[in-house]
């Protein structure tokens, strides 16, 4: 924690900020403690004491279907996000930024983005239990401004955007995509 920083500008790039899940992004891990389970089944290996202390993937494992085991036993998103204790620390130094800006790439056709599971949690949204969208606006990090989201909001110093099709490894490999999208809130 950084109570001093002199961050003006946070662009985050296609990261997993509410956490991963999908079937999609499942398939794509290579940890050997997972390998005889299906997406269903991985949230009783991921809150799993020792998961949590040695997986980053365990630690951004949020299964919709499962949020109250999400809530009690990941040590990680929901201490970050201000879910489950007072944030107020991490409020008052997210509050010190300029500007923040999260890009993602967006698809109609699946929820993957060849890196992270709903794409939706690049721009703070997610899905619901069924796998239903929930957008930034209606989950309760925004509502109840947890970590100051809401606020970099109503303040105008909070920009998020979905980009069409831009897969995941494009914001750092593809120069119009970088050129376009990146490059205008560094300048």
């Amino acid at each position: 924690m950084m109570d001093d920083h002199k961050i003006h500008t946070l662009v985050s790039l296609a990261g997993p900020q509410l956490g991963v899940w999908g079937k999609d992004f499942f398939n794509g891990i290579r940890i050997p403690i997972f390998e005889n389970l299906t997406r269903d089944q991985i949230y009783r290996l991921a809150y799993l004491p020792e998961a949590q202390a040695t997986l980053s993937v365990a630690n951004m494992w949020n299964d919709p279907a499962h949020f109250s085991l999400y809530e009690e036993k990941n040590t990680f998103l929901p201490y970050i996000n201000g879910e489950k204790e007072d944030a107020q620390r991490l409020k008052a130094n997210f509050l010190k930024l300029q500007k923040a800006v999260f890009l993602v790439g967006s698809f109609n056709d699946t929820g993957y983005d060849g890196g992270i599971e709903p794409w939706q949690s690049g721009v703070w949204g997610y899905v619901d239990g069924s796998g239903k969208e929930v957008q930034m606006e209606h989950l309760s990090i925004f509502v109840n401004d947890t970590f100051g989201l809401r606020t970099l909001n109503e303040t105008g110093r909070l920009k998020v955007q979905r980009v069409s099709r831009a897969g995941h490894d494009s914001w750092v490999e593809d120069e119009t995509t970088f050129n376009t999208y990146i490059l205008p809130h560094l300048i």
